[in-house]
């Protein structure tokens, strides 16, 4: 298994300070009100509602806790309906929906804790971005959560739709400025250990010389995987983060080893993989990509 891989530099230092940008100023806040927060597209299938009314459970025990809601509104009836239930229960002053923001590191950087309230998620890049912040992350077991948080160690897993759990969880990082820090410290690290954009490069081109180096001796099937992998690594080398450089340099190292195959048709079309990653490594570097 190979992870998705980010690039750390964007979440080194995105502090308030070092930001310029003082988000609880921004909102009218005090300095040191304690912020929860998550990222995601504004629809039903990211259970929002759930945020919320664990909010209005943790504003019991800590009054003074604000909340913020980053991310578009794909779906325009739910979120009329979150804030509905927001004017409802009189939150507003304590519920901020942010819409969809380009300054995502600098807003992890300044939360207290992340939240995340699925029933259904795929391997979840918001949650690697927040423990790059170094912040500790709540989250449902719904799937790709569980394979990136350790449970208690870099923040907590609760089950789905387990309004109490969420906010029980939540209370306990902002009453305990100590253990968020040290969750905060070990969610970073193993962002950096595991799911960075260096480790996954080295990973996959790891990989390649274990395939190469087979290829030769397993025969035809195994060469056909290999070029699957190749024509894999295009697509999800396309999607890193990785600036240009670095993807080019990783192109010239694997020429070496297709040369060994230029008199073959698996030449041929590992070729035509390296002129379409070249392609895409090009594209990546523009704002859409």
């Amino acid at each position: 298994m190979i992870y998705n891989g980010l690039d750390l530099g964007a979440f080194d230092d995105c502090s308030r300070q070092s930001a310029g940008v003082d988000l609880r100023a921004a909102l009218g806040l005090d300095a040191d009100a304690p912020l929860i927060g998550t990222v995601a597209r504004v629809t039903s299938i990211k259970r929002l509602h759930l945020l919320l009314q664990s909010a209005e459970i943790i504003l019991r025990q800590i009054p003074q806790a604000h909340f913020l809601i980053i991310g578009p509104p794909e779906d325009a009836a739910y979120a009329e309906s979150l804030l509905a239930w927001v004017k409802n229960h009189s939150l507003g002053s304590h519920i901020h929906f942010l819409g969809g923001r380009s300054d995502v590191p600098i807003l992890l950087g300044q939360l207290d804790a992340f939240a995340l309230c699925s029933d259904h998620e795929g391997f979840g890049l918001v949650i690697l971005e927040a423990m790059a912040a170094s912040k500790p992350v709540v989250a449902t077991r719904c799937g790709g959560p569980e394979e990136i948080i350790v449970d208690g160690v870099t923040g907590f897993l609760v089950d789905k739709g387990d309004v109490n759990a969420l906010a029980g969880a939540m209370t306990k990082i902002l009453q305990n400025s100590s253990l968020a820090v040290r969750m905060g410290r070990a969610g970073r690290e193993r962002v950096a250990q595991e799911f960075s954009a260096d480790v996954f490069g080295e990973r996959f081109y790891s990989l390649y010389q274990t395939l190469q180096s087979r290829g030769a001796k397993e025969g035809h099937e195994q060469k056909l995987l290999l070029v699957d992998f190749l024509l894999n690594l295009t697509d999800q080398s396309a999607r890193m983060v990785l600036d240009q450089k670095k993807l080019l340099h990783r192109v010239e190292a694997m020429e070496e080893y297709l040369d060994r195959f230029q008199s073959t048709l698996l030449y041929r079309v590992c070729n035509s993989s390296r002129k379409a990653l070249r392609k895409l490594a090009g594209a990546a570097s523009t704002p859409e990509h």
